[in-house]
């Protein structure tokens, strides 16, 4: 005889229930992803690999500074943008170049060999008329200190240069011997030992420039040319007297390129437009929204405060990586990319500051806290797996906290993370925290409604809308994110109290809670008093 003749059991699976948001969950935003869909979730490096092949690009970066912390990611979105930037990099000397002090520009690229170039001025060298020799085109210069291929300089006459050689053009040096150089057009042409013929000695003392602002631009472009398998073209910008800029574009949308440069020799910006992020992100959310903290790639001011616009309106947060010296050199109201995000208050983007993109900081620090449940975490003093620790001059790390950014330094011998802000000033911690609750305490009552019969509109009813909302604060507590103590308060109406025209609508009003933020420790106090 079967067993239903006694017992009759039904399992019905409900799907109606609401889901929570992927809080752990980050979205590297991509200009170069090839797949149809405009989102795929990879649990690991080897997955992200299998799109992103070339470790060099920015994708394959993100997800390494990601999935290498501890605790780490579980699952990392990348969506694919329509709309890629074509990335620009607008460059000056922050002051004259000091004759043998190197300036430095750290470069990697998608597909480029990482390159450290460094130029470093020498003093500049007269000549006379009769130090050259047309004959053979050789310029005596005592001592000079050069080898064949090195340059651009740039000469200047009192009166007449040696024809052909002309003022504000590059020449490079083919080096004979230690006392004598001949000029070339150009590096290729130095290193072929093809000089350029010269027909007159002109009048009066000339000066080779070696160390003039002009002068290391051009170098520092020549140099960053000469990357193997770069993809932006550098390029000198010409400016009045000895004042010339440079700047880096992208050979095409959606090529990448970290520049790292020393912001004591360098002003560095990234300044290509914003092409549409904030339509990129809403396909992409509205394909699929199971992501919550937001990086992207191509941090130039208008990129970053159109996302972070975007953001605002989101429950979500992002963490936006800014390279761009003025972040740390200027003062509040200096009108960066930090300054412009903490002048407009924005409670979901923190911006993170270090001088080289390719560190992928704004990653690291999601990987590391992402992992670890809204409110028991907070975002200060972490040690990133993969980061190099910033240095910062006390003036710059100023000019971090006034704006409620932050950054990377070593303390205590490691590298820890500061201040762990958004960029109104409050904590990354507070507003995850606060978007949980948001999300949890909505989801729990939804689900009270969507899984029964009925919720009647009495006071049982209204009881059971408050257990829900109680249980939600809760969690909260346990979690971390409220203070157990004083506990929260809830507070709902009777039903006899409401409005006709609310009981008519099924509208249930006024139901309201209050709790106090459990916070963090991030500076102890400590006084001592020492007896014998």
């Amino acid at each position: 005889m079967s067993l239903a003749n006694f017992v009759n059991i039904t399992i019905t699976a409900d799907t109606v229930g609401a889901s929570r948001a992927g809080f752990g969950v980050p979205l590297i935003l991509s200009a170069t992803a090839a797949f149809a869909e405009r989102i795929r979730f990879y649990a690991s490096l080897a997955e992200v690999a299998e799109d992103f092949a070339v470790t060099t690009g920015p994708e394959y970066l993100a997800a390494t500074a990601l999935f290498s912390q501890s605790p780490r990611p579980t699952s990392v979105a990348i969506g694919r943008s329509a709309l890629p930037p074509t990335q620009v990099y607008t460059m000056s000397l922050l002051a004259a170049p000091t004759v043998g002090t190197p300036i430095t520009i750290s470069v990697k690229a998608d597909g480029a060999t990482s390159t450290d170039i460094s130029v470093t001025p020498l003093a500049d060298i007269v000549f006379a008329p009769s130090d050259v020799t047309t004959g053979t085109d050789v310029v005596v210069m005592t001592a000079h200190g050069m080898t064949t291929g090195n340059g651009p300089y740039r000469v200047i006459a009192t009166t007449t240069l040696p024809a052909p050689l002309a003022i504000d053009t590059n020449y490079w040096i083919i080096a004979p011997d230690a006392n004598s150089i001949k000029f070339a057009t150009s590096y290729a042409n130095a290193i072929a030992l093809t000089a350029i013929d010269l027909t007159t000695q002109g009048t009066d003392n000339h000066l080779l420039t070696r160390d003039a602002n002009d002068v290391m631009v051009a170098q520092l472009v020549d140099r960053l040319n000469s990357v193997v398998g770069n993809n932006y073209i550098a390029a000198q910008v010409a400016g009045g007297g000895d004042t010339d800029t440079f700047t880096v574009t992208a050979d095409a949308a959606g090529e990448w390129v970290s520049l790292q440069v020393n912001p004591a020799q360098i002003i560095s910006n990234q300044t290509h437009v914003d092409p549409g992020v904030a339509t990129d992100l809403a396909a992409i959310a509205l394909e699929n929204n199971a992501w919550y903290c937001l990086i992207t790639l191509y941090n130039s001011n208008a990129y970053v405060l159109a996302a972070a616009a975007w953001i605002e309106t989101q429950q979500k947060i992002y963490m936006a990586d800014v390279s761009d010296t003025t972040v740390v050199t200027a003062t509040v109201l200096g009108s960066d990319t930090a300054d412009d995000l903490h002048t407009l208050a924005y409670a979901r983007t923190a911006a993170w500051y270090h001088p080289a993109p390719a560190s992928m900081l704004g990653a690291a620090i999601a990987g590391r806290c992402l992992p670890i449940d809204p409110g028991g975490e907070s975002w200060t003093l972490k040690n990133l797996a993969g980061v190099a620790a910033v240095v910062l001059t006390s003036t710059h790390r100023t000019n971090l906290v006034n704006k409620a950014a932050n950054s990377y330094q070593t303390v205590g011998g490691s590298g820890r993370t500061f201040n762990g802000m958004t960029a109104d000033g409050d904590f990354i911690d507070v507003q995850r925290g606060l978007d949980w609750v948001e999300d949890d305490m909505g989801v729990a009552v939804f689900n009270a409604m969507a899984t029964s019969n009925k919720v009647p509109n009495d006071d049982d009813g209204v009881a059971i809308i408050e257990n829900e909302v109680r249980a939600s604060l809760a969690r909260a507590v346990s979690r971390g994110i409220f203070r157990a103590n004083p506990e929260p308060v809830v507070t709902v109406p009777l039903v006899a109290s409401v409005a006709t025209a609310d009981r008519a609508a099924r509208l249930l009003p006024d139901v309201s809670w209050s709790a106090q933020l459990a916070g963090a420790i991030h500076k102890v106090s400590i006084n001592g008093v020492v007896s014998v």
